[in-house]
């Protein structure tokens, strides 16, 4: 199967998604496209998303390919051949609330805002707000909000034009404004470990990082620790409800389908987290890589945009 460059997967699926409302989420053996009158041996591998339908689908030997359109119509094509995409046949399912929910999820995750131009536009936002020097470090990760009570680390990001800069990273109680927990680095990041050490269960915080030996202000953000076990409630909830589907579904648009449920539930952090934790699990797939990356940029830049 040929190997996609990570800017090339997103060149891809940007360029695909404009306009197309059918989208392959089970591709299994080989499956290729090619346009009308083109030569079926120059036929290019279908990949995970947008689909073309003006292209034609060429089969191979055991071979299948699973499709979904925005509304939630099914299509499954699993006999050798070549076919019209505009032609095939799609269905209702019982499970064609869950499938448009999918389709609806999995077009946001290939909308411009999740494409290359996301780092990008992050620097640029970035350097827009920024005053030479004297920039305060902008904190990144974790997001306001929710974190799950049972993390066993916490990794702390933030963002600053320095390249020379020494930063202490505080955590304090928000109630009592007490510092909890203090460290220094070099880096544009730490790694916080064993934070129940620190932490309580539904209790809020709130972190700073600042220049050593600056006198300028900081800037915070703040975050509150969920109840025990509330993050893998409900994970695990909506995992149940892609695993009752009768339609089976690949990993990328498994994970999709949670991160943006997690999201729509003003849970960006535990989307975030749930992200990291599959790509960890799946080191070496480039296209859910290529999906995690982004949609953390494209999430650093809103939350960027709506403090400035």
């Amino acid at each position: 199967m040929r190997v996609l460059t990570l800017l090339g997967i997103l060149f891809y699926f940007t360029v695909q998604a404009n306009g197309q409302d059918i989208m392959a989420v089970h591709i299994q053996g080989q499956v290729r496209v090619c346009n009308h009158g083109d030569d079926e041996t120059k036929a290019k591998s279908l990949n995970f998303g947008p689909v073309n339908a003006n292209q034609k689908l060429i089969l191979g030997q055991n071979a299948v390919v699973r499709f979904i359109r925005k509304t939630g119509e099914h299509c499954e094509v699993t006999k050798a051949g070549v076919y019209n995409i505009s032609s095939l046949n799609f269905l209702k399912t019982s499970e064609s609330s869950f499938m448009s929910k999918l389709g609806g999820f999995i077009k946001s995750f290939l909308e411009a805002k999740h494409s290359s131009e996301s780092k990008e536009s992050y620097k640029n936002t970035v350097h827009a707000i920024s005053r030479g020097d004297q920039m305060l470090p902008i904190l990144n990760f974790p997001f306001t909000g929710i974190l799950p009570a049972e993390l066993t680390s916490i990794d702390f990001k933030w963002t600053h034009l320095c390249d020379t800069c020494v930063y202490e990273l505080e955590v304090y109680e928000m109630a009592s404004k007490s510092k909890l927990f203090s460290a220094k680095t070099a880096q544009k990041e730490y790694k916080f470990l064993n934070p129940l050490q620190y932490l309580l269960a539904e209790n809020e915080y709130y972190w700073t990082v600042r220049v050593v030996n600056s006198k300028a202000d900081v800037n915070a953000m703040t975050f509150k620790l969920a109840a025990t076990n509330e993050y893998q409630l409900i994970v695990d909830e909506l995992m149940q409800q892609v695993q009752s589907t009768d339609i089976p579904l690949q990993n990328l648009p498994k994970t999709m389908y949670i991160m943006k449920s997690l999201e729509e539930m003003g849970f960006e952090n535990y989307a975030m987290i749930y992200g990291m934790k599959v790509l960890e699990e799946n080191p070496n797939d480039e296209m859910m890589k290529v999906f995690i990356v982004s949609y953390y940029e494209s999430l650093l830049k809103r939350q960027l945009e709506s403090q400035y």
